[in-house]
């Protein structure tokens, strides 16, 4: 079977349909097909390794294999090889310099459907909150952000402040994360939605719905409302992270200088980090048109070649537009009216030009669409105690 994959997958999708109410054959068969741990030397990640994976995250999702997994007791053997799946998709998805990209993104999506236990991707069991993983805190001063790769003056290089410490989050907002919001319980509260159109309240479906994808088709509004429900839950220590103990700190939407500052950092000057990962534009570390033409979003994290290394910091570059808190015409305004806000970063369908670090976009607060997405920050509010 493993010589040929792709023509026995029916074949053993059949077999552990017929299996669907003994999961121990189930089991037996995925065992069979995958002997090995990810990473075991005796089974080393080969080209056609992700369609044995694929195969078998398909046979657990079609005889509902979870539910024996959550009927154990202690973990087991139901549980060992779910896992075991698990921890193949996410190899898979962060091989990069091994496996196409359209190849991590199917995986992504597999894992998506059993659940994808990676921090800082999905909810916290405890509280039902986003788990959030935060970068290094960026100290307060002065920077200089911009490159010469445009003719825009709001783009060339230049130098502002940042005037308080802030963390960003590891990747964007996912859609189980967003979920998360819009079936609380307190999620009309007024507090939430003050100065924002009532029609903001009505939400769309995702583009794409997966749930390690990040969450696109929310305006800057509906954005902002998360932030100051979550935000909520941060002041009243609802949302634990030991990153963040000892200081006092407000979560929102980042500032477009906070975002840049962040994507170059640790830039010594503007030339050094035109992208997330250095001076060159490489298609195979970002979800942009020049690359596989995936043709939408992907699990987030899945460009590991593209992230910023000093601070662990993923998909800055495509996958999804990032809303920004300020203005675009006004880069110092904030406050929340119907003017147009600032997108950083690129998407899935825009190219290497709107990918780089310094690229400025501005959109209608209103607007939601397929390639519009969002992360969040965390500034520091008082000196740590």
């Amino acid at each position: 079977m493993k010589a040929q994959p792709d023509w026995w997958r029916e074949v053993f999708l059949l077999s552990a349909g017929s299996s669907v109410t003994v999961p121990k054959n189930v089991q037996d068969l995925i065992n069979t097909l995958l002997p090995f741990d990810a990473g075991a030397a005796d089974m080393p990640l080969t080209t056609d390794v992700p369609t044995w994976v694929s195969i078998a995250a398909q046979a657990l999702v079609e005889t509902n294999f979870e539910y024996h997994v959550r009927q154990e007791s202690t973990p087991g053997g139901f549980t060992a090889v779910y896992r075991r799946v698990q921890h193949w998709l996410q190899r898979i998805m962060t091989a990069d310099t091994l496996l196409p990209a359209a190849t991590r993104a199917e995986a992504g999506q597999w894992l998506a459907r059993l659940s994808d236990n990676r921090p800082g991707v999905g909810i916290d069991p405890q509280t039902g909150l986003p788990n959030i993983i935060w970068s290094a805190e960026i100290p307060a001063g002065t920077y200089t952000i911009g490159d010469d790769k445009s003719d825009y003056d709001d783009e060339k290089p230049r130098q502002v402040i940042i005037k308080r410490p802030f963390r960003l989050a590891r990747y964007p907002i996912t859609n189980v994360q967003y979920q998360s919001f819009i079936d609380a319980a307190d999620r009309d509260d007024r507090e939430w939605w003050v100065d924002i159109p009532a029609d903001e309240q009505k939400f769309s479906e995702p583009g794409f719905p997966y749930a390690n994808h990040p969450r696109e088709t929310v305006s800057w509004y509906q954005a902002l409302a998360f932030c100051r429900w979550l935000n909520d839950k941060l002041r009243r220590g609802l949302l634990q992270n030991k990153a963040l103990a000892g200081g006092d700190y407000e979560l929102r939407l980042p500032h477009e200088y906070e975002w840049e500052v962040a994507a170059r950092w640790p830039n010594q000057t503007v030339e050094e980090r035109i992208y997330p990962w250095g001076t060159e534009f490489d298609a195979a570390k970002a979800n942009t048109y020049e690359g596989d033409r995936i043709g939408q979003t992907t699990s987030v994290g899945i460009y590991p070649a593209g992230k910023n290394v000093a601070l662990e910091l993923y998909d800055l570059s495509g996958n999804v537009w990032e809303w920004c808190l300020n203005k675009y015409s006004q880069p110092e305004e904030t406050a929340v009216d119907n003017s147009s806000r600032v997108l950083r970063g690129g998407a899935w369908y825009s190219s290497q030009f709107n990918a780089r670090a310094a690229y400025r976009f501005g959109y209608d607060p209103d607007n939601r669409n397929n390639y519009l997405g969002f992360r969040v920050v965390v500034v520091r509010r008082s000196p740590s105690h």
